[in-house]
């Protein structure tokens, strides 16, 4: 993902540093293909400026020791098909992250895994947040990213009164009745 939003990305001498701007709608629809394999619902939504609205990114940093700690949230939202008509449902984004970006080559004095043997590498929790940056410079994308995604839900309803696509003849049952006689499971 580089490159992908050049406000996600400041040299180690900017910090602290404090940004607030709307992530680019390339940005989220490189986002959902990379991760979530919505290549196809991405080329079936022919105006994406009305899929995604704005998503706005708040974040801080600052530079601690050649550890850079990132601090910060997300709101927006956006309009992805219902997992059971597949109509146009809106999704609204609200998270945070928080991260710890260390230089690639001083990792190991921060890090210290827990090993009992060879097959047994156990991983806290606190350490799924922590990324790698090299040189002089620090790119958040891939945090800011995989936050963004995570926050969608991998099954999305329209509404709770959503009756879906008929089993049969596949029409939408929220907005036409169709004459199929119900299936019934035993």
């Amino acid at each position: 993902m580089k490159n992908a939003c050049s406000e996600l990305v400041f040299r180690r001498s900017e910090l602290p540093i404090s940004r607030e701007f709307v992530l680019s709608q390339n940005f989220i629809k490189t986002a959902l293909k990379e991760i979530m394999g919505y290549s196809d619902m991405i080329s079936d939504i022919t105006n994406l400026s009305q899929s995604i609205g704005n998503i706005r990114i708040l974040f801080s940093a600052h530079d601690d020791n050649g550890a850079v700690f990132v601090t910060g949230e997300f709101q927006g939202w956006m309009s992805i098909p219902c997992t059971r008509c597949l109509g146009i449902a809106r999704l609204s984004l609200d998270g945070a992250f928080d991260a710890m970006l260390l230089k690639r080559t001083n990792a190991k004095r921060h890090i210290k895994p827990k090993v009992d043997s060879e097959q047994d590498l156990e991983v806290n929790f606190d350490d799924l947040d922590i990324g790698f940056y090299e040189g002089k410079t620090v790119d958040i994308a891939t945090i800011v990213r995989d936050h963004v995604v995570l926050s969608i839900p991998y099954i999305l309803i329209c509404s709770d009164e959503c009756q879906g696509l008929c089993q049969s003849c596949g029409i939408n049952q929220n907005t036409e009745t169709c004459l199929c006689v119900p299936v019934t499971h035993i």
